[in-house]
């Protein structure tokens, strides 16, 4: 099965050129299944009838989405997660599709599958700023993130004490003007009422890792590893949304070994890895197993294959498609 949003998407792709904002083929994913031997349906979410045991042991693609709160995002997790208890073979796995655009349980499943064999990074996640006043104990300066957020959108250095409170209340803000007069009002008539917090977004404060000259966006499709040189801007310590990318220059295969056993770790058949040099040691700051970009396909002309043990740059033949890599991955 292959599921596609309410938009008919499934996954992102820039076939239309840079900045289009189309879905891939779905005509083309349903071929290539087919030449392997694999005839797939596709359905919409809302055509996923539960109480179908066909589902049982059967493999079931999926499209998440990025949109704003990611409200239609919480609907496909509803739909899922039932799949995966009716038994169905999730591609990728549940807890994998869990922390897309959701930077704290990434750190949760860096301290379950990373921690401290491939990663070294240390993070703190919190539920509202309350949980951060009671609990951290962190030394500045240190890195503060959103949960959602992509680009290096929702994402802050904070460098001393006065700016604790402008950078986290700022990023954890949940305020809502009706539920705070409501919440007011319950102190007045309530003596014992406690009021909630207006800080309840989600968030994380992570390791801060100084004079990081860039870091190298890995996307992999089975044996197939692109990557994109991704350097920080002047005075900043972010690489993601600096627009200073380089493609197709040489890389160290060390950092290809690395990403290798990190998917292999993670047991996906597809993912995006930002992996960074830290004092000579390797380790990844932040990953995604589906629906990330596929800009590192498209204005890649190269990738690296792993050949026998060995690192090998391929030129794709011309008519190389991201649904084929998906699809190949897969298999």
């Amino acid at each position: 099965y292959i599921l596609i949003d309410y938009l008919d998407f499934f996954y992102s792709s820039r076939e239309g050129g840079r900045g289009s904002d189309i879905g891939m083929r779905i005509d083309r994913i349903q071929k290539y299944f087919l030449d392997f031997g694999y005839p797939s349906t596709v359905l919409n979410f809302p055509e996923v009838n539960i109480s179908d045991k066909r589902y049982k042991d059967s493999y079931v693609m999926y499209q998440s989405t990025e949109d704003q709160g990611l409200i239609y995002k919480n609907y496909i997790e509803d739909i899922l997660l039932a799949l995966e208890l009716r038994g169905a073979i999730l591609i990728p796995r549940f807890e994998l599709f869990r922390g897309h655009s959701n930077k704290v349980f990434q750190e949760l499943m860096r301290d379950l599958y990373l921690y401290p064999e491939l990663s070294s990074i240390k993070s703190n996640c919190y539920g509202s700023y309350e949980d951060f006043e009671k609990h951290n104990t962190r030394s500045f300066p240190f890195v503060v993130k959103t949960a959602e957020g992509a680009k290096s959108t929702g994402v802050a250095l904070v460098k001393n004490q006065s700016e604790i409170k402008s950078v986290i209340k700022k990023m954890s803000s949940s305020f809502d003007l009706t539920a705070w007069v409501k919440d007011k009002i319950k102190s007045i008539i309530r003596p014992n009422h406690i009021r909630i917090s207006q800080h309840r977004n989600k968030f994380i404060c992570q390791d801060f890792i100084p004079d990081l000259k860039g870091d190298y966006k890995i996307v992999i499709y089975g044996n197939k590893y692109y990557f994109i040189d991704r350097k920080v801007r002047k005075d900043d310590f972010r690489a993601s949304g600096s627009g200073i990318f380089e493609f197709d220059v040489d890389i160290d295969t060390k950092i290809l070994d690395y990403a290798k056993k990190l998917i292999e770790k993670f047991d996906s058949p597809y993912a995006s890895f930002d992996i960074v040099i830290d004092d000579g040691k390797l380790d990844v700051v932040e990953f995604q197993f589906v629906t990330f970009g596929t800009a590192s396909f498209f204005d890649s002309k190269t990738h690296y294959e792993n050949q026998k043990g060995e690192w090998v740059r391929v030129t794709p033949s011309t008519n190389d498609t991201v649904e084929n890599n998906i699809v190949n991955a897969i298999v």
